[in-house]
C-alpha cells in the first residue's frame, strides 16, 4: 500500500463517520434492490478528471510495465524512479505515440526552460 502526499488537511471525524454511514445505507438500498454484486460491479464506471497521480498510475505504469516488465517489482509495478534517462526518453517517446495516434494528443516534453520558468512563477506569487 503506498503512501499518498497531499496539501489537503486529512477527513475529518465527522467525514469519516458520515462516510461509513453513507457505505451502510448505500449498501441498505443495494439490497433491497433485485440488483446482485456483480451487476453493479459490472455497470460501475466513474468520470474522474485526469490530474498527475492518476495519469501515473494508469497510463504511464501501465506503459512501463509493458516496456520494461523486468522491472517490476512484486505487486508488477515498474516505479519510474527505477528507471534510466535512455529509458525515460523512451517511456516519453511510447505515449506520446500512443496519445497522438489515439486520441490526437500531443504533450511537447517539458524543457528545462518551462520548467524553471515554471518554478519561478510558483515561488514569485504574492
Amino acid at each position: 500500500m503506498g503512501l499518498r502526499m497531499t496539501t489537503d488537511k486529512q477527513r475529518t471525524n465527522l467525514q469519516n463517520r458520515s462516510l461509513h454511514k453513507y457505505f451502510e445505507l448505500l449498501a441498505e438500498e443495494l439490497n433491497k434492490s433485485p440488483l446482485t454484486m456483480q451487476e453493479v460491479i459490472d455497470k460501475f464506471k466513474v468520470e474522474v478528471d485526469w490530474n498527475k497521480d492518476n495519469v501515473k498510475a494508469t497510463i504511464v505504469r501501465t506503459a512501463a510495465r509493458a516496456l520494461y516488465p523486468d522491472m517490476a517489482d512484486d505487486e508488477g509495478t515498474v516505479h519510474t524512479a527505477d528507471l534510466s534517462t535512455t529509458q525515460i526518453q523512451e517511456l516519453y517517446d511510447n505515449l506520446d505515440r500512443w496519445t497522438a495516434s489515439n486520441f490526437a494528443i500531443h504533450v511537447e516534453w517539458p524543457s528545462e526552460e518551462s520548467m524553471y520558468n515554471e518554478s519561478m512563477k510558483r515561488f514569485s506569487k504574492p
